[in-house]
């Protein structure tokens, strides 16, 4: 509790800010990062409850779990585009987990990949716009995270595992017309989720776990585009809202487990479909 240490200088020249260096330092205010860092340690500045403002380097490849941890005083961050990885491995806590004033974030144009767990379990935030230059949202990437709405640029075209998972706040979600794969849980209990349109280019979802809409429970409305020739497998496995859907008649094959455990109560299969995978509609207890 270093309490007088308002001043903090972070030597030209330096590459990597080493794990815990100020964990729980609560004086200073400010940092700047020098262009020089390429790595910021594991809590390396948790629990700095008065840090308001922070400038990270333009070369940050590696930011470490928790690297910011309970930083309440934080107001705003920019994320650089060269970011590649802002998990250590070591716990699950994201960067900027319990920052509970950061309001304002910002993503540097020209990033290609949200990283795994960049701002997981962040409180603060609602709204961020994501460049159109991102391909990939990494793994947990917005897990846990007060999110109203998420327009997905039409450059995204996979959303890994749990990337939005828990985010109880999300009502409105535009996917990627672009869009290829989709990780499993990845709306996994978004219980203010009303509607999605999912687009014709989707070719496959991840299951491990659950379905990417398990235990949405809000989720009534479902279109999927016109164009679209097969449903992937487990795609609303498990998806506990009262959802209806029409399937287009460009559709000739539902994959396997599609609907499975969902709470679909009624529907019309066109007579262009052929083919109806294992499971498909195994457990759907409310469909007559």
């Amino acid at each position: 509790g270093c309490t007088a240490l308002k001043n903090v200088e972070l030597e030209s020249g330096m590459t990597k800010i080493p794990a815990d260096l100020f964990n729980g330092c609560p004086g200073f205010t400010t940092i700047t990062i020098p262009d020089t860092v390429t790595v910021i340690g594991s809590s390396a500045f948790a629990d700095c409850k008065q840090l308001s403002s922070v400038r990270l380097s333009n070369n940050l490849t590696e930011l470490g779990s928790g690297a910011f941890l309970n930083c309440t005083s934080l107001t705003s961050i920019r994320i650089p585009k060269s970011l590649e990885s802002a998990y250590s491995g070591i716990t699950v806590d994201g960067p900027f987990d319990g920052c509970t004033a950061l309001k304002n974030v910002e993503l540097e144009s020209g990033m290609t990949k949200i990283p795994t767990d960049l701002f997981n379990g962040c409180p603060g935030f609602t709204t961020i716009t994501i460049p159109d230059t991102v391909t990939e949202i990494g793994e947990a990437a917005f897990a846990y995270t007060n999110l109203t709405s998420i327009v997905i640029p039409d450059t995204v075209t996979d959303i890994e595992n749990n990337a939005f998972s828990n985010c109880k706040q999300l009502s409105s979600v535009q996917l990627s017309n672009s869009l290829v794969s989709l990780g499993h849980d990845v709306f996994l209990s978004c219980t203010s989720l009303t509607s999605i349109r999912i687009p014709k280019s989707l070719e496959s979802v991840s299951i491990f776990y659950g379905g990417p809409f398990e235990d949405c429970s809000a989720l009534q409305n479902v279109e999927l585009e016109p164009g679209m020739t097969r449903i992937p497998d487990d795609l609303f496995k498990n998806c506990t809202g009262p959802i209806s859907i029409v399937i287009p008649d460009t559709v000739t094959e539902i994959g396997a487990s599609a609907f499975y455990g969902s709470h679909l109560s009624s529907i019309v299969i066109p007579d262009t479909v052929t083919d109806i995978g294992n499971y498909a509609f195994s457990g759907c207890a409310e469909l007559k």
